[in-house]
Parts: C-alpha cells; sequence; structure tokens
C-alpha cells in the first residue's frame, strides 16, 4: 500500500483527499502546512508519494525541497496553481528536470488527485501541456525547451566564433537591433552591414522570417518576446534563435556563449554534471578523468557539490597511487563574487581544472561556475529517464551553453541498456565524446582496495580494463575539442 502525505496548505482540502484516497485503498500517513516539514515527514513516515503545493510558507527554497524529496525517491504530485499562471508554468517545467512529471492545476478535485496517483504523469504529459496551452506565449515557451523532442527539432547552430579571440564581429538587422549599437561599440566589436561576415546577428523578432541565415552565425531575435505569434517562435525554432528583448540582455547572451570576458589564465576548464538525481557515476567519472590528466598535466579536481560533496567523501584519504592531485571542496568559496577570482587563481596555476558538480538544481554559485567552464561534460546513463531529464536541462537551464562547449558522455554502457549512445546522441542533439562500459567487478575491487588502504584507489589505475582505456579516451577527445 502507498503511504502518501497531503501537503497543499489548506487543511479541508488535505481531509477531503485523505477520504477520497482512503476508498481508492490508499494510506494518508500525515498533513503539513509547512514546506520543510513534507521533507522531514517523509524521511519518518517513509512515504512513497507527497502532494506538494508550491504556495506552502516555507524558510528554504522550494526547488531544493522538491530535490531532496526525488533524491530519497519520493513520487512528487505537484499542484502549481491556475494553469494560466506563467510563474505556475515556470515551476511545472523547472520541476520537469527533477522527474516531477505529475501535475494538477487549480482548482485541484481530490478524485483528480487519486487519479494521478494511480496513472502517473510521463515527461510526454508535460510536454503535450507545453504545447497544447491556449496562449501564444506558453506555447512558445513550451516549443523551446521541448523542441529537441521534435522530428524537426533544430539544425545545430554552429557559431563561427567560440573565445574573445575570434569573436569580433556583430550585424544588426532592423531598427529594434540597432538599439545595441553603442554597446557593441564600447566593447571594442565591429558592426557588420551583411550577416554573411559577422560572427553574430541580433535581428528584430518581427523580421526573422525575412532572414536567411546561411553561414552559420550565432543567432538572437531582440524584441517583445511574450508577445511574439506561434509563426514566429516556428522561424526561430527553424533558425535555432535565442529570443531576448532588450539590448542588455542580447550582448548578455554573447558574453556567455563566446566567453568574452572569461576568466582568462593558461589552464583548462572541464565541469561534469548530469542534472538528474545521483547514482549516474558522474562522480566517479570525474575524478577519474581528473586523474588520468594528472599523470602528465598538473591538475586539480574540485567539489561543487556543497550539499553532498560525494568527492571529498570518496578521497578523504587521500589519492593512490602517488599523485599530485588536487582536491578543492566548494565551501571554501564564500561568495559568488569571489567564485571567478578562485577559478581564475586555479586555472593559472594548473593545466586541467576540473569540476564537479551536485546532481539536479545548482546554487547561484555553482552555476556561475559552470558558465565559466570551456567544456561542459554531460553525464547520462543509458536509460530513457536519464536522457528525458538530461535532455530537459540540455535545452533549458543549459541553453546558455553553445554546442561546441558541451560533451556528452554515455556512462555505464551495457547489453542490458535501455537506449543506445547513438539514440542519446540523436535526442540531445550532441556527439558522444565517449562511452563509458558497465564494469561492476571493476567497482567493486577499487572499493575494497580504497577501504582496505584508507585511501581512494582510482579504477582507471587498472590501465588495461575496458574502464580505464574508455576513460584515457574520453581524456583525449576533450584535449582535442577543447584546443579546436
Amino acid at each position: 500500500m502507498q503511504r502518501i502525505i497531503t501537503a497543499t496548505g489548506t487543511e479541508s482540502l488535505d481531509k477531503s483527499i485523505a477520504r477520497e484516497l482512503k476508498k481508492q485503498g490508499m494510506e494518508v500517513v500525515g498533513e503539513c502546512y509547512y514546506l520543510e516539514a513534507s521533507l522531514t515527514m517523509a524521511q519518518q513516515r517513509g512515504a512513497d508519494i507527497v502532494v506538494l503545493s508550491r504556495l506552502l510558507k516555507r524558510g528554504q527554497e522550494f526547488f531544493e525541497v522538491v530535490e531532496q524529496l526525488r533524491l530519497q525517491n519520493v513520487r512528487v504530485i505537484l499542484l502549481p496553481g491556475r494553469r494560466n499562471d506563467p510563474e505556475a508554468r515556470s515551476v511545472v517545467r523547472d520541476a520537469a528536470l527533477l522527474g516531477v512529471y505529475d501535475v494538477v492545476y487549480d482548482p485541484v478535485e481530490p478524485r483528480e488527485i487519486a487519479r494521478r496517483i494511480m496513472t502517473p504523469g510521463t515527461l510526454a504529459d508535460v510536454r503535450s501541456d507545453m504545447d497544447n496551452d491556449g496562449s501564444s506565449r506558453q506555447k512558445a515557451r513550451g516549443f523551446s525547451l521541448l523542441s529537441i523532442f521534435r522530428k524537426d527539432r533544430p539544425v545545430k547552430q554552429e557559431g563561427k566564433a567560440s573565445s574573445i579571440a575570434t569573436f569580433k564581429s556583430v550585424c544588426l538587422i532592423g531598427p529594434n537591433s540597432q538599439k545595441c549599437a553603442d554597446l557593441i561599440v564600447k566593447k571594442g566589436w565591429e558592426i557588420k552591414k551583411k550577416p554573411d561576415s559577422a560572427d553574430a546577428v541580433i535581428v528584430d523578432i518581427e523580421e526573422i522570417a525575412a532572414l536567411r541565415n546561411g553561414n552559420g552565425s550565432f543567432l538572437i531575435a531582440m524584441g517583445k518576446v511574450g508577445e511574439a505569434t506561434p509563426d514566429i517562435w516556428s522561424e526561430a525554432i527553424r533558425h535555432n534563435a535565442v529570443l531576448k528583448t532588450n539590448a542588455t540582455g542580447a550582448l548578455g547572451v554573447l558574453e556567455k556563449v563566446f566567453k568574452v570576458d572569461g576568466v582568462g589564465g593558461k589552464g583548462s576548464v572541464v565541469a561534469f554534471y548530469s542534472s538528474t538525481k545521483g547514482d549516474q557515476g558522474k562522480t566517479t567519472l570525474a575524478i577519474n578523468t581528473a586523474f588520468a590528466l594528472s599523470v602528465n598535466h598538473k591538475t586539480v579536481v574540485i567539489d561543487m557539490d556543497n550539499i553532498n560533496s560525494g568527492l571529498t567523501a570518496l578521497t578523504r584519504g587521500g589519492i593512490t597511487p602517488k599523485s599530485d592531485l588536487e582536491v578543492v571542496f566548494i565551501d571554501e568559496v564564500e561568495s559568488l563574487e569571489s567564485i571567478h577570482e578562485f577559478i581564475a587563481k586555479k586555472r593559472s596555476e594548473y593545466e586541467y581544472v576540473v569540476l564537479d558538480f551536485g546532481s539536479a538544481l545548482l546554487s547561484k554559485k555553482t552555476e556561475e561556475a559552470l558558465r565559466m567552464a570551456d567544456k561542459v561534460v554531460l553525464v547520462a546513463k543509458p536509460s530513457w529517464s536519464t536522457v528525458n531529464v538530461v535532455s530537459m536541462y540540455r535545452m533549458g537551464r543549459a541553453s546558455f551553453l553553445s554546442e561546441k562547449e558541451m560533451s556528452l558522455v554515455v556512462n555505464c554502457v551495457s547489453a542490458r541498456s535501455e537506449v543506445s549512445p547513438q539514440d542519446i546522441s540523436n535526442i540531445m542533439n550532441l556527439d558522444v565524446c565517449a562511452t563509458i562500459p558497465d564494469d561492476p567487478a571493476l567497482m567493486e575491487k577499487s572499493r575494497k582496495e580504497s577501504q582496505k588502504r584508507n585511501i581512494y584507489v582510482p579504477p582507471v589505475k587498472w590501465g588495461k580494463t575496458r574502464f580505464a582505456k574508455s576513460v584515457k579516451l574520453l581524456v583525449e577527445n576533450l584535449k582535442k575539442e577543447m584546443k579546436g
């Protein structure tokens, strides 16, 4: 029997839901009226499901609690509010990144809660909901996030430039885009008259349909995004354009995508991330990649997970064989402002800086660090649930990253894999940088050796194994991609 907690914030609704669920043979083990209490109660009472309203009183960030519930494998039935509320829709999209696919909009009916519990939602339900919403704005935003799952997904936008060394020029098309001119000149960039000769193009949103962007320049459509019609959004998707409402936002995108205001220094920064709950093998992959790099290069690995700090726990006794690889915990960085100085310093001291991020949502501090990486390695196991969540992250929160800055690694591949690496590549519209074989026996050997010596013995140490060879291939591919 499923154990359920109701956290709607309304006592009468909680009781109505409890009565309905009891009729269906389900057990309500508690009611709570404060966000953090839902997490504590779920832990104490072994809940399988939490019916959770985003409007609960809280002292903690809503998605931090949702993340912790999902990490405990607790299913969340989300009550976001009114369907036509933009904030509610935004909550639904962000919740989907954490694997929350069960949504009940206002007005909430107990029977609908019971139906949703008995028939779990899927990512396809979220996509359908976003695509079929009544307003053009919501349709557009749904397209923007989920277009990767469509057969007519946008082609790759191959930006000409990826660094300050090559990014030099912008073409402005339309009277609205001319508002960017002064800012562009101040930054020392050249304004080109023809899009074919520019590294990036900023076009008025109303004129995007007439644009022919055949040279692969990075494209930004600027204007009243909220009033864009479905036809305009279709054109934006066809051109794979980024939409922004003003000049500051447009130039901000260029700075992030092309790393124009990069941190400098001689070293390269590589970030490992998955956006899903744990058990993706991301930390193991990050530390082994860093170890392989440290054989011939001065390398530091930084634990960016300020919640679970798995890497720090794994390597607290040191690393063997004797290694110069340094392990640093992100809590050493106290403020968002100092993250730039911290990574810049490490970058100037080391040839490679490897960042191991925590799962699911990012704090402002760690997300800022992710933006500074030269290469972001998305780690995904070959299962549909993982691929769906990582894909949504890749098109949602990671949309500020260009494809040249991202690499895909499919981890724990075996004959039992639900999805092939090639299918994952097609879904995410990213090339596979490496596939890492599933080797439970090797991982167990590493664990026992580490426990025996009280120091971390990385699996890559056994150089003749398929795992070690795959990690070394990953290292070589990353080097080539960052040089290119």
